[in-house]
């Protein structure tokens, strides 16, 4: 078990982002073995001949890896067998793992819109939008992102975020840590590292896993 440690959470994703959690079960013969429950609705139920991207950590750092579903057996536990791993990449813990995208992105310092609830500024998306600044997203963690824009902001800035994943709205609220000024040719673009300071589980697994579909899509290109 040099490779793998028992009992180790483990979270397996297909090339579609679906994914479903486990426990690492046991790891023979260049095999890994990985329990969850048949009853997760929730989860993705993989099927043989899936290729899945599978990240398990151990303590302050994880191991991604490539592999093949080539069996699955049911009883108490769901049990898959994965088979033909390869592809090996340190990644850090979940939360910090940032990739390199390309976005759109509405964002506001508005006061007022600071201090409205999430679920009214969804039902009223278009006109967050119509009040909003734009930028592009370089880079996207489930922790924060780093985003390029014309608009000038200060350290300590709060700001409201909205932002689509696969047509998903994203309705964040983000803190400034720290901003570049880059001037090419006379234009002035600020780049601002930002930290999302009330996303929920739900927002930050989805994100997580959207962020392992295109790691997956880099390493094609």
């Amino acid at each position: 078990m040099s490779m793998f440690e028992l009992n180790a959470k483990i979270e397996l994703l297909d090339e579609d982002g679906n994914k479903t959690y486990g426990l690492v079960h046991d790891y023979v013969d260049g095999k890994l073995y990985v329990s969850t429950t048949p009853d997760e609705i929730d989860l993705k139920i993989f099927r043989i001949n899936d290729k899945v991207r599978g990240v398990t950590f151990k303590g302050s750092k994880g191991t991604s890896f490539d592999g093949v579903v080539t069996n699955r057996t049911s009883d108490k536990l769901l049990i898959y067998e994965i088979s033909k791993i390869g592809n090996f990449t340190e990644v850090q813990r979940r939360e910090d793992v940032r990739v390199t995208c390309s976005m759109p992105l509405y964002f506001t310092n508005n006061p007022g819109v600071l201090k409205m609830d999430s679920s009214f500024l969804y039902e009223n998306i278009e006109d967050l939008k119509e009040i909003s600044d734009r930028a592009i997203v370089s880079d996207l963690s489930a922790g924060g992102m780093k985003f390029t824009t014309k608009e000038r902001l200060e350290a300590n800035d709060e700001v409201r975020l909205l932002f689509y994943i696969e047509k998903k709205p994203f309705i964040l609220k983000g803190k400034i840590l720290h901003k570049m000024i880059n001037i090419v040719r006379s234009s002035t673009n600020y780049s601002y590292g930002t930290k999302f300071i009330d996303i929920t589980e739900s927002e930050r697994e989805a994100i997580i896993s959207y962020l392992f579909v295109l790691m997956r899509k880099n390493r094609i290109r």
